[in-house]
């Protein structure tokens, strides 16, 4: 667990800069993916001053502050910076990435969370808390079975969901081609 710098090196938003390092924030992390085409930016040098909160191809980002429990997943070897809302969690050779991942959208981390979580006005969490969430740590290869099985479902939902908006697109068409012949008077 890595926090971002939160000392007098933090970039706020007079550092950014229309090209750079990218700096990660609570609004780029769409649970799973980062996204990448919207990102703010500090200048190298900035990037270079700092002490901690620099992501790794692989790290997983976890938000503290507000949007609790949103995360993303870096999936580039170029650099970059999170800010004071995230935290990077790197896994351990004990621990896949894509097996966390499914433990962050989990409801057993959304009990953790609500567990852990302080702050009245916004919710937040610290990575001392974060760590002592409670997740079961199988072998890798059932860790690696459970993230196929999970990836299985998720293609078959997906296929579900394409043929039910299918149908309902048909049964539209259908009631407006209804509606169009009862107007018309060609209904008998």
């Amino acid at each position: 667990f890595e926090n971002g710098d939160r000392g007098k090196n933090y970039p706020g938003r007079k550092a950014f800069v229309p090209t750079g390092v990218p700096f990660i924030n609570a609004g780029h992390l769409l649970n799973g993916p980062i996204d990448w085409a919207n990102m703010n930016y500090i200048p190298e040098e900035h990037y270079h001053r700092l002490s901690n909160g620099k992501v790794k191809h692989g790290d997983l980002l976890f938000c503290l502050r507000g949007s609790l429990g949103k995360f993303g997943v870096v999936d580039t070897d170029e650099v970059g910076a999170i800010a004071s809302s995230l935290v990077i969690v790197r896994p351990s050779e004990l621990l896949l990435g894509a097996y966390l991942s499914a433990y962050f959208e989990s409801k057993a981390c959304a009990d953790m969370i609500e567990e852990y979580a302080g702050g009245a006005a916004q919710p937040n969490l610290s990575a001392k808390s974060l760590a002592a969430f409670k997740i079961a740590l199988p072998s890798l290869e059932d860790q690696a079975r459970v993230v196929r099985s999970i990836a299985e479902t998720r293609k078959s939902v997906e296929i579900l969901i394409l043929e039910y908006r299918t149908k309902l697109k048909d049964l539209d068409d259908l009631r407006q081609s209804l509606l169009q012949k009862a107007f018309a008077g060609e209904l008998t």
